[in-house]
C-alpha cells in the first residue's frame, strides 16, 4: 500500500513538473515581444522601393513640367523668309520682325498674337500683302514668311508718286525704288488721293492695263503715256506715233477693246484716215473717231 502511495506520489509529481513544463512554454513564447530580423530587413526594403518609386514619379513630372514650358517659349531670331524683295532688302524686313519677337508677349507661345503682329509689320511696310508665323509644336525657333504681291505699274497724283501691286494696292512711293523705273506709268486726273497701304484700283483694272501695254509692246505701239481721266472707269492711251489718243473702258472686257484699237489703227492708217482727237473702242463691235 505504501508502495503503491509513493508511486501515485511520484506519478503526481511528474504530471505537476509536466504541466509547469508545458505552462512554462507556452507562457513565455506568448510574452516575447521580439521581431525577427528577417521581417524588419523586408519592411525596410519595402520603405526604400516605395520611396525610390515615388521619387521617380516626382522626377517625371519635372520632366515634363520642363519640357512644356521650353516648348511654350519662343526664341529669336526666327527663320525668315521673303517672297519677292522688290521694294526692300531680307535684312530690313528681318530687322523689323525680330524687333516684333523682341516684345515681352510674343516670347511665348500663349500671349503670342500674330495678327497683331501682321499689322504692325503692314504699317510699316505698306507692300507686304501677308505674314504667316509658324510656330512649332516641340521646337522654340518659329518661321516666318512675308508675302508681297508683284508689283504692277505707277500711278503718279496730286499726291506723288506710287508704286500700285497686282491687287490694285497702293504698295510704297516710287522714290528711291530703282526698279520701279521698269514700270509702266499711268497719270492720274481724277484727284484721287493716293495713301500707301490704301486701294487704288480695283484688281480687273490692273489686269486690264497689264494686257494692253503686254499686246501694244506685241504689236510694237510705242506707247507714249497711259491717263485716268475725270471720267470713272475710263483709261485714255496716247501712241508716240499718232496725235490722237484711244480710249478704253475698264470696265469692259479688255482682249475685245485691244483688238478693236489694233485693227481700226491698221485700217485707219491703210486709208489714210486721221483722226485728230480720238479712237473711241469701249463699245464692243463699234469704233468712233473724232
Amino acid at each position: 500500500m505504501l508502495l503503491n502511495r509513493r508511486k501515485n506520489s511520484k506519478s503526481s509529481a511528474g504530471r505537476q513538473g509536466t504541466s509547469a513544463a508545458g505552462r512554462f512554454y507556452r507562457a513565455g513564447n506568448s510574452n516575447s515581444s521580439r521581431v525577427s530580423p528577417f521581417g524588419n530587413k523586408q519592411a525596410a526594403q519595402s520603405r526604400s522601393r516605395r520611396w525610390l518609386a515615388r521619387l521617380t514619379d516626382i522626377t517625371i513630372v519635372i520632366a515634363v513640367l520642363a519640357v512644356a514650358v521650353y516648348s511654350l517659349m519662343v526664341s529669336s531670331p526666327p527663320d525668315i523668309r521673303v517672297v519677292n524683295n522688290f521694294y526692300n532688302t531680307k535684312e530690313v524686313y528681318s530687322k523689323a520682325v525680330i524687333e516684333q519677337f523682341d516684345k515681352i508677349k510674343n516670347s511665348n507661345k500663349i500671349t503670342f498674337n500674330e495678327k497683331e503682329m501682321e499689322s504692325q509689320l503692314r504699317k510699316q511696310f505698306p507692300e507686304i500683302s501677308k505674314v504667316i508665323v509658324d510656330l512649332p509644336l516641340v521646337g522654340q525657333r518659329p518661321k516666318v514668311t512675308i508675302e508681297i504681291d508683284e508689283p504692277a505699274l505707277r500711278l503718279a497724283g496730286g499726291s506723288g508718286e506710287y508704286v500700285i501691286n497686282k491687287a490694285g494696292v497702293v504698295a510704297a512711293k516710287s522714290d528711291g525704288l530703282a526698279a520701279a523705273s521698269s514700270l509702266v506709268l499711268v497719270r492720274d486726273e481724277s484727284g484721287f488721293d493716293l495713301q500707301a497701304g490704301s486701294p487704288a484700283l480695283d484688281k480687273q483694272a490692273v489686269i486690264f492695263i497689264e494686257a494692253l501695254t503686254a499686246q501694244l509692246k506685241k504689236a510694237k505701239v510705242p506707247i507714249e503715256s497711259l491717263t485716268f481721266p475725270p471720267r470713272a472707269q475710263e483709261l485714255n492711251l496716247k501712241t508716240a506715233d499718232q496725235p490722237y489718243y484711244v480710249k478704253f473702258y475698264l470696265g469692259g472686257d479688255a482682249a475685245s477693246q485691244i483688238g478693236q484699237f489694233l485693227a481700226a489703227r491698221q485700217q485707219l492708217t491703210s486709208e489714210g484716215i486721221q483722226p485728230h482727237e480720238y479712237l473711241d473702242v469701249r463699245v464692243a463691235g463699234k469704233v468712233f473717231y473724232k
